[in-house]
């Protein structure tokens, strides 16, 4: 994303931390997942002093799923994303594009020498590849959420 969406003066800083007591450690895989996982990422947040703005986003990478039926879902108004590593490893830049903006409905389906679809794209198609990037229209979201602070017109 930072290489190949954002202008280069605008750095992608990502902290991988594990384990956390209190926030990696919480029962996922039910349907209330997200709401605890929001609440974490909250005391998280509060407890550091961590000054909340649209910057700020905070992606819980599971082994599992994160609830039944889903590969990942995001909170992209909290910030909040879950990521189960059970789907292929475009779940984390999918639930990461929603929380700039991007949409399920701007993705694409590419034909070339095999065809593929776009980190958007959420549904896993047999014999389609990931094209590992997003639709221009979804690049065009995230650049527009960047350079308007948080902003994304409907």
């Amino acid at each position: 994303m930072e290489s190949n969406i954002l202008p280069s003066n605008i750095p992608i800083n990502i902290t991988y931390m594990q384990p956390i007591p209190g926030i990696s450690d919480f029962s996922y895989g039910t349907s209330s997942s997200m709401t605890t996982w929001r609440a974490a990422a909250e005391r998280y947040v509060t407890s550091r002093g961590i000054r909340r703005t649209w910057k700020n986003k905070y992606v819980l990478v599971t082994r599992l799923r994160p609830a039944k039926g889903k590969l990942g879902q995001a909170i992209p108004a909290g910030g909040v994303a879950i990521a189960g590593l059970t789907g292929p490893y475009s779940v984390i830049a999918h639930e990461l594009g929603h929380l700039f903006g991007a949409r399920h409905a701007d993705a694409e389906w590419r034909w070339g020498w095999w065809p593929c679809t776009t980190n958007m794209h959420f549904d896993n198609a047999a014999l389609l590849a990931n094209c590992y990037q997003y639709s221009a229209t979804n690049v065009t979201r995230i650049q527009n959420y960047v350079d308007l602070k948080g902003y994304i017109p409907p």
